[in-house]
């Protein structure tokens, strides 16, 4: 802060990741929300920051007082040099699928298309999906891939507050338990 003002900010983010086949999950911090305002930039304050919170992540953990394993962002490709540089952050290459659509047909949809088959694409309902939706996580990604586990309290906290109607599934009646089954 300066007179008041919060000139910088580093956010850290408790994450624990699933490790399918072990029998252990792995501590990890989540780093976001770095940002100086633009008064104060080019000083180092996000570096000196980010150094703060590695430093806090290092010695902070649920169990015990070994610190948490490893520390996770999600980067623009323009800043990896500095979070390489202050952090020793490794980039990874991600894949992304893009599929072009018009929005204006998702508006024309409104909150329910249903097929003959009984399939039916439709806006997720907070708090009726919530069940539903961090089981097909669970059993989908934390079962097969090293990921971040979600508890019921994301899914009902952040992901209904930050996605509201923008979160689409694909309902189907005869699918109303917690099993995953993949779709062909």
């Amino acid at each position: 802060r300066q007179n008041g003002e919060i000139v910088s900010s580093v956010r850290i983010f408790r994450r624990t990741l699933s490790t399918p086949g072990q029998d252990r999950e792995i501590e990890a911090g989540g780093i976001g929300e770095v940002c100086t305002s633009s008064n104060h930039q080019r000083r180092g304050l996000s570096k000196l920051l980010l150094k703060d919170a590695l430093n806090i992540m290092s010695t902070s953990s649920k169990s015990e007082d070994n610190g948490m394993e490893c520390s996770l962002l999600h980067a623009n490709p323009d800043f990896r040099p500095v979070y390489n540089k202050v952090g020793g952050y490794e980039c990874v290459k991600s894949e992304w699928s893009v599929v072009p659509i018009q929005l204006k047909h998702l508006s024309t949809i409104n909150t329910f298309h249903a097929r003959s088959d009984g399939w039916a694409l439709r806006q997720a309902e907070f708090p009726d999906d919530i069940e539903q939706l961090h089981c097909i996580h669970k059993s989908y990604s934390e079962e097969r891939f090293i990921t971040v586990k979600r508890s019921k309290e994301y899914w009902k906290e952040y992901v209904s507050a930050e996605l509201g109607d923008a979160l689409w599934v694909l309902a189907h009646p005869d699918f109303d338990d917690c099993e995953f089954s993949e779709v062909k």
